[in-house]
């Protein structure tokens, strides 16, 4: 009876572990050689030892069986420490800045999708789920950018991709942006968010002072509480650094 018992908790354990995220163990190269084997991408998990976000996704998320399942059938899956063996130069190599970092790869090591901090188990699956998407796919994105594209619509999309990814590429692109805008195109709602956001037009910048001159103009576009509610804490912001 207490044989029974064994096997079926070992049983238990198995098939559990068959339903999470399998990682594979090899090198970088060892993994890239397995994903053309198995006609695969590569999903690389970008963690410290330090970090509780890349814990808790290990723990809650990638233990799932509906995670598992997705990844599993899709991907050749690895972790690596950023801070010990391959880690800081594929760090480096893959510009990964804050962690967790989730990166997609295909089988020849390219990047196609790159995605940070920490997610549900619905949240993760339709992020890596932009990989497929030539739309939203970070590779994708960025290479129609170095090809040339300028189009409005598509700058919008990449540098609002750069913000959410705290790719510091993001300030030049907002700078070409807004240089391609005339006064009227500025004030359109569509470009709010780089009026709005103090990384693109920090205090003391031509943006800012763009800002401050046309101010009220915004207010039929974006809403007038919106406006004065980014005026006041800019102003608020300068009055701190007086006192």
């Amino acid at each position: 009876m207490y044989k029974i018992l064994i096997g079926l908790f070992l049983s238990v354990l198995c098939l559990q572990a068959k339903c999470q995220i399998q990682f594979d163990e090899g090198s970088f190269t060892e993994v890239l050689t397995k994903a053309k084997q198995e006609k695969k991408m590569v999903f690389m998990d970008c963690y410290t030892s330090w970090c509780g976000p890349c814990k808790m996704m290990v723990q809650d998320v990638f233990s799932q069986e509906d995670v598992g399942q997705f990844m599993n059938t899709r991907f050749v899956n690895v972790k690596l420490d950023m801070e010990k063996g391959e880690g800081p130069e594929l760090g480096k190599r893959f510009e990964v800045r804050a962690y967790p970092t989730f990166l997609v790869l295909d089988a020849e090591g390219r990047l196609l999708h790159k995605v940070i901090g920490s997610y549900s188990v619905d949240e993760i699956i339709e992020r890596i789920e932009e990989s497929f998407d030539e739309e939203k796919a970070y590779g994708s994105l960025k290479a129609k950018y170095e090809s040339g594209n300028r189009e409005q619509v598509f700058m919008v999309k990449y540098l609002k991709m750069l913000i959410r990814y705290y790719d510091p590429a993001m300030e030049a692109v907002a700078a070409e942006l807004i240089n391609t805008l005339s006064d009227k195109e500025k004030v359109e709602e569509a470009y709010w968010f780089v009026f709005s956001n103090p990384k693109l037009t920090p205090e003391g910048s031509a943006n800012e002072a763009w800002l401050l001159k046309n101010h009220k103009r915004f207010n039929k576009t974006v809403g007038k509480e919106k406006v004065e509610q980014e005026l006041d804490k800019r102003y608020t912001e300068k009055l701190l650094k007086v006192l």
